[in-house]
């Protein structure tokens, strides 16, 4: 399988996994608006600018994005508190098949402040990468660990022996 960070994050962490893609485009983001939303700009939201920093956004967005960074920083601070985020924001979990979730990440989005906010998912291994792992599968020889060269010399407490 080609890698992906993921697993071994939820395999090695030892603790509950829960993963997020961030799809809302701030506001005062400079970049053009086809670039989306930007990688790092949750943190506006996680450190409150549209409180901190209201004159930095329109009187039109204000309301909102204040709604919006209130709900953020609930979210990070639950979860920073008592572990949960207290929203239905499932834990990511391998090669459980019963929960058609488990392997999807939580979308933060403008959604997450209306009324009749419902969670929205996306997987968190594409078709892409499901693609080329299948490719890989199928078209040895594939990645195999290489056993280590035999050395004519042992190494025993500070000790070397020609063996």
């Amino acid at each position: 399988m080609i890698f992906c960070f993921q697993n071994c994050l939820i395999k090695n962490s030892g603790y509950q996994t829960y993963f997020f893609e961030f799809q809302k485009r701030s506001t005062i983001n400079p970049w053009p608006e086809w670039m989306g939303a930007m990688h790092g700009y949750e943190l506006e939201y996680v450190f409150g600018m549209p409180f901190r920093y209201p004159g930095n956004y329109s009187s039109e967005v204000l309301e909102s994005e204040q709604s919006y960074a209130a709900r953020i920083m609930n979210i990070y601070s639950n979860f920073a508190q008592i572990g949960i985020t207290r929203t239905d924001w499932k834990e990511i979990k391998l090669n459980v098949k019963k929960d058609p979730e488990n392997d999807k990440c939580f979308v933060l989005d403008d959604s997450l402040i209306k009324e009749d906010f419902k969670p929205k998912y996306k997987e968190i291994v594409t078709k892409e990468c499901k693609l080329l792992n299948n490719y890989a599968d199928n078209h040895p020889p594939r990645f195999t660990t290489k056993k280590p060269k035999t050395s004519p010399y042992i190494n025993y407490v500070g000790y070397t022996f020609l063996g």
